[in-house]
């Protein structure tokens, strides 16, 4: 997950006020506002409005600390991990039993022994699901392009924030504003 730190000059307080202000509930069906997520005095869960279902959506997720100046915040973006799970179950459950009936139907082809199994669905069916899982994954991060630069400049925008680098120096970690 890509991670990026934000540096407001707000108060924490005023930061959340901000975000709950210009993000709708997670619940709202029919709302107006870009942005749907979760908002509460450390932390923030937001995804950008769709109007069509994606699972691999970009979620970013906000972790607000009070910094000198004002509110640091370390932001974390990624697919939900529900998503993530169900991808990684589906491929290894492929890879294990699809592979298991492939290699079957293989030796059912060379007479070595027989399969119940018809080696044409044998050999067709397990690298179809597997590859009906990675095109899954391809087009629904696809269609994500562009989303975490959009919720990231989201609450830039809505906490005058900029973005905070660490960058190694000589005597350990500094912070470079951009």
């Amino acid at each position: 997950m890509p991670r990026v730190s934000l540096l407001s000059p707000l108060s924490r307080g005023e930061c959340v006020q901000r975000l709950r202000e210009a993000v709708d509930a997670p619940l709202v069906m029919f709302g107006k506002k870009s942005v749907v997520g979760d908002v509460d005095d450390e932390r923030a869960a937001l995804r950008k409005r769709l109007r069509y279902r994606n699972s691999f959506q970009t979620r970013l997720r906000v972790t607000l600390e009070d910094a000198a100046p004002g509110t640091r915040m370390q932001c974390r973006s990624g697919a939900h991990p529900a998503a993530l799970v169900f991808i990684t179950l589906w491929l290894g459950v492929v890879t294990v039993i699809g592979g298991a009936v492939f290699l079957a139907a293989l030796v059912d082809l060379t007479g070595a022994a027989q399969s119940e199994i018809p080696p044409a669905i044998g050999l067709l069916a397990p690298p179809g699901f597997l590859l009906f899982g990675i095109t899954l994954v391809a087009v629904g991060r696809s269609m994500a392009r562009g989303e975490v630069d959009f919720l990231i400049d989201f609450v830039a925008q809505q906490t005058k924030a900029r973005r905070v680098e660490i960058a190694p120096a000589a005597s350990g970690r500094t912070a470079t504003v951009t």
